[in-house]
């Protein structure tokens, strides 16, 4: 694991106890993370707060609004290149396109789910990789096959979510994969009698997964495959 110690998370909510709520519900994660240092301040303040040791910026509201598009605009101006999370809600499909033009900010739509909220930190913690998020994600728990491309051995996992763009699955033990590697994920969905294979990347790894196990969170990198429903006989 990368050394964290002297990483920072700026928190910005239009109140207070809106940065605390925010706080308490990252809380669960920051064992896998390692020693994170909150900053908790306004959006008017994001500015103040910037210094080498920032990692994250969350910026906290409760609609796209000018402080939020100011607090992003004067961290781009100040040198600010890590990743913006931006939790709000959304009123047009104007605000949306917006931010996905917007370098390395991510939007986590309003209402969400506390466990899309610590995939994120957590991903942009580890893995320091930022991508527009598109997709919706959806919460889900059944069973898929991965093949660590180069190897002949299959492994049977529990895949946890799943987007168009990605996915997050647990294995009950610690295999031998790393960041970077190519999967080959086959994914049966029986609410639409398809069997998906797809070719995957590994972005982010935890060793501490929601239901205990291997945790690994994928990108999709091809259109893959798309096959009559055929159980893989689990």
């Amino acid at each position: 694991m990368k050394d964290l110690h002297k990483q920072r998370v700026i928190i910005a909510s239009t109140s207070e106890q809106e940065n605390y709520i925010l706080k308490r519900k990252i809380d669960p994660i920051l064992s896998d993370l390692g020693a994170i240092q909150f900053m908790s301040v306004r959006p008017q303040g994001v500015h103040a707060a910037l210094d080498a040791s920032v990692s994250m910026v969350i910026i906290n509201t409760p609609s796209f609004t000018v402080p939020a598009r100011v607090a992003i605009t004067d961290a781009r101006r100040l040198g600010y290149r890590g990743p913006i999370l931006v939790i709000s809600k959304m009123d047009s499909v104007e605000g949306v396109r917006e931010i996905r033009a917007m370098e390395k900010v991510v939007l986590l739509e309003r209402p969400y789910e506390v466990k899309d909220l610590q995939g994120i930190v957590r991903k942009f913690i580890l893995a320091r990789k930022v991508e527009q998020r598109v997709f919706r994600r959806y919460h889900t728990v059944q069973k898929a096959e991965v093949e660590v491309v180069g190897y002949e051995k299959k492994s049977i996992t529990t895949l946890f979510n799943l987007s168009r763009g990605g996915c997050y699955f647990e294995f009950p033990r610690t295999m031998n994969v790393k960041v970077g590697d190519t999967l080959k994920m086959t994914i049966e969905l029986a609410e639409v009698n398809r069997r998906y294979a797809m070719p995957a990347k590994i972005v982010w790894m935890t060793t501490a997964g929601q239901s205990g196990g291997h945790g690994v969170g994928v990108e999709f990198i091809g259109r893959g495959n798309v096959e009559a429903n055929n159980p893989l006989g689990l």
